[in-house]
């Protein structure tokens, strides 16, 4: 096995990457939808649409959406939007990463989401708003071909969320370890200096 250091490039490097390699001619800043504003997205005759007007004062807070407009390189308009259905889920997957095995308990424990997420007593989300922007900017061209990228390096958006997988999910702390082929304990060895029996 070797060691490998891999670049991820943020949202935000990625949308440069695109505009260079020609994908889109340009991205606007994602804007924030607040309850008070108007706002509209749909599709009409195969192109998508979004009519907003803010209002102000934003009194509530309450944030509705997050949207970005994107020029496609043929000069077509493109629009990513996050709703707070889109960033519950994220959330939810975020907590499930953040879950801890609890041996004394035998379950799951600290079941919360990243604290950007804002998530208050009564479960609702508060999102933070710079968090919800960097979100929507990664999450804008999770439908668009692949851009390439040099060797040891990714995507932030394509990049896959995998749990890391060790033994303390297993509850073994004894020093045993796990066949995880066959999903069968195996005992402790011993990892003196002295050369094995033979």
């Amino acid at each position: 096995y070797e060691t490998h250091c891999i670049l991820t490039i943020s949202g935000y490097g990625e949308l440069l990457h695109r505009a260079r390699v020609g994908q889109i001619r340009h991205a606007d800043n994602p804007i924030i939808v607040y309850a008070e504003d108007e706002f509209e997205y749909g599709e009409r005759n195969g192109n998508k649409f979004v009519n907003f007007t803010c209002r102000h004062p934003h009194t509530s807070g309450n944030i509705v959406a997050c949207y970005m407009k994107i020029t496609r390189a043929d000069g077509s308009i493109d629009y990513s939007v996050m709703l707070p259905e889109d960033w519950s889920r994220l959330a939810g997957y975020s907590a499930r990463n953040n879950a801890r095995w609890d041996n004394e308990k035998h379950q799951w424990t600290n079941l919360k989401p990243n604290a950007l997420y804002g998530q208050q007593q009564d479960g609702s989300l508060k999102i933070d708003t710079g968090f919800l922007v960097a979100k929507c900017i990664k999450h804008a061209f999770k439908t668009y071909p692949k851009a390439r990228v040099g060797r040891a390096t990714q995507l932030e958006s394509q990049q896959v969320d995998d749990m890391e997988i060790n033994d303390g999910i297993y509850g073994l702390e004894d020093g045993s370890t796990v066949n995880r082929s066959t999903g069968e304990v195996l005992p402790k060895q011993d990892t003196g200096f002295a050369p094995g029996p033979d």
